[in-house]
């Protein structure tokens, strides 16, 4: 799994995240110039994390990670107006999976704006300071990517993703067989990643 690639057709502008207790962030900042424009496939990245070594950069442990956690949450945007939805999920080959309803607020977003934003995190423990609490600090792992979402219209795609998301929460649950009523009235997006970051603390 390549990291933090970036098509040059995605345009980026600042973005940020804090950790708790903190003020750690990540930007990403705009990379746009003529020669991205005369070569839209190239792959281009800029990552300044301010605190390098709190970056994982391991692909095992972050793809890990991302099997384990239990919720993550979907960054949606339309008419310049934010909304966040958590979400079960599950990550295979470098895209993000879960089951929705086929109406809703999220629903309507994506119709608009398939560009999207996917956080899941960890927060394991909390250390208090000892002198003024100011010198408190968390520990936590973290995981932010963006990339495309997309509905699963492909009965064989949908299936394997809904029997992943058995998989993980429901591990006794019966699986769905292939071409399945169930699998076929099930609303699934994928968000189809193109862009990752992680890190702990």
């Amino acid at each position: 799994m390549a990291w933090t690639p970036v098509p040059a057709r995605t345009v980026l502008s600042g973005w940020r995240t804090a950790r708790p207790g903190g003020n750690l962030f990540v930007r990403v900042e705009r990379i746009y110039n003529a020669h991205h424009e005369a070569n839209p496939t190239k792959q281009y990245w800029k990552n300044n994390l301010r605190r390098k070594d709190k970056e994982v950069a391991n692909d095992t442990e972050v793809e890990e990670f991302l099997s384990s956690a239990l919720v993550g949450r979907l960054g949606t945007c339309f008419n310049n107006i934010p909304y966040i939805t958590p979400v079960n999920f599950v990550y295979i080959n470098n895209k993000i999976y879960f089951h929705s309803a086929h109406e809703g607020r999220k629903i309507e977003n994506i119709k608009h704006n398939r560009q999207v934003c996917f956080e899941t995190d960890e927060m394991i423990s909390i250390i208090p300071g000892m002198r003024m609490p100011c010198g408190s600090r968390t520990r936590y792992k973290s995981v932010i990517a963006f990339g495309v979402i997309r509905v699963v219209i492909d009965i064989d795609e949908k299936t394997d993703a809904l029997n992943k998301l058995i998989e993980k929460y429901a591990p006794e649950a019966p699986r769905l067989p292939h071409s399945s009523d169930a699998a076929r009235r099930t609303n699934v997006l994928v968000v189809d990643v193109e862009e990752i970051t992680a890190k702990q603390g």
